[in-house]
């Protein structure tokens, strides 16, 4: 049992590395429990669960009970053994090249055992498959652009940034209003993260406290160190704000105010300018400003690479949009603040940045019906082309410094001069 769970490990890790970023080398004993109870228990009880669904309800409710709870072992198992350090090995996504190389040598060491043929041929594919992963990292960190990724994440919103030197921002982290709802920073940032080859966050950005950017980094922060944290000094007293704080002080990360930055922050080359909000600290402290709400208090970021910019506006509203109208100049890109409502995107707003690109974070056929349609009719009368997660999936950016190559999920590809 052990060895065809072995042979099943083996062969299947580089579906597993593609599809979650990992693989685990302790499986194979893992399944020594658990395909007994899957095979044994969950499938047949699921079966049966179909079959006599449509014919009587106490058969449906007592196999139901039966289906959770062997479910729900399995998945326990898996969650226990997950989390013991070590069990699980984190790597790239594998590109068609090194799959290749991998089966490749898994068949000639086959050949070479079985038939005692030299073991040359599996040696050397052996070597060429580690040579092509050291590329693929070397290349990661000496790629030269910046890229910058918005993944869907439902009605929620997070940007990652992948510095010219491999360096990884991460600016804010989606979550829901309900904590009992599935968590995006562990469904889908981690696995995006890991599948990138990530395994620590350079920066983190928090814009402002409010579920929909915050929950996500809940998860986040304990798997993937954060080495400098960025937020407002806003929600200190909020459950999610402290545990995130506790998480990077305690391996030993940076956490900085938005005011005590410098004007300008440069890192591999990309220079990041804090815009807002940045009061005057007086006899009372306050690193944000108390008259206004937790959204128009959202941390703004300009970024620049080269001669291009884009500019993250948070959650600011139109209060907050006039007071920092006169202080914005012009960028490429504009991360539509609060996810495209009425009352953002301000003419003040768009007048002072001039975009050509905006990026929309929403979930599809959100509650709130964001976005706005009066606001998409003021980026369409200014000839701003504007992308949606809810309809693109991911929005992608990259540039060497000269132009936004800008792609979607959905195929949609055009350039930003």
């Amino acid at each position: 049992a052990l060895l065809t769970s072995g042979a099943a490990t083996v062969a299947t890790a580089p579906v597993t590395a593609y599809a979650f970023g990992q693989v685990s080398w302790v499986a194979p004993f893992v399944n020594l429990l658990a395909v007994p109870l899957g095979s044994v228990v969950a499938t047949p009880v699921a079966i049966g669960f179909v079959l006599v669904a449509p014919w009587g309800r106490w058969c449906e409710s007592l196999l139901g009970i039966l289906l959770e709870a062997s479910l729900g072992c399995l998945e326990s198992v898996a969650q226990q053994v997950a989390a013991l350090p070590g069990t699980v090995l984190r790597v790239s996504q594998p590109t068609g090249t090194q799959i290749g190389l991998y089966y490749l040598a898994i068949a000639l060491v086959v050949v070479t055992w079985k038939r005692r043929w030299p073991w040359y041929g599996a040696a050397i594919a052996w070597v060429c498959l580690g040579a092509t992963v050291a590329a693929t990292s070397w290349q990661r960190h000496h790629r030269g652009e910046l890229w910058v990724d918005m993944p869907y994440l439902g009605q929620s919103e997070a940007v990652i940034l992948q510095l010219p030197e491999g360096g990884t921002v991460l600016v804010d982290a989606g979550g829901h209003e309900n904590p009992d709802a599935p968590d995006p920073g562990r469904k889908v940032l981690a696995p995006w993260f890991r599948r990138a080859g990530i395994t620590s966050i350079d920066l983190a950005i928090v814009t402002h406290p409010h579920p929909d950017h915050l929950r996500g980094f809940g998860y986040l922060a304990e798997q993937f160190p954060i080495k400098e944290l960025w937020w407002t000094g806003l929600g200190a007293e909020l459950p999610e704000q402290q545990q995130l704080l506790r998480a990077v002080q305690r391996h030993g990360g940076r956490i900085r105010l938005a005011q005590e930055l410098p004007e300008k922050v440069v890192r591999e080359g990309v220079v990041f300018e804090v815009v807002h909000p940045r009061p005057q600290t007086g006899e009372d402290g306050e690193s944000f400003y108390p008259e206004l709400s937790g959204n128009d208090n959202s941390l703004v970021t300009r970024i620049s690479f080269g001669e291009r910019s884009l500019l993250l506006a948070g959650d600011i509203e139109s209060t907050a949009e006039a007071q920092l109208a006169s202080r914005l100049v012009p960028s490429d890109i504009l991360k539509v603040p609060h996810h495209g409502s009425r009352t953002s995107s301000s003419e003040a707003l768009l007048e002072a940045v001039r975009p050509q690109l905006a990026l929309i974070a929403c979930g599809e056929a959100n509650r709130f019906g964001f976005p706005n349609t009066e606001v998409l009719a003021r980026y369409r009368e200014r000839g701003i082309v504007v992308l949606r997660t809810d309809r693109e999936g991911q929005l992608s950016a990259r540039t060497a410094g000269k132009r936004w190559q800008v792609s979607t999920w959905r195929g949609t590809e055009f350039v930003v001069p």
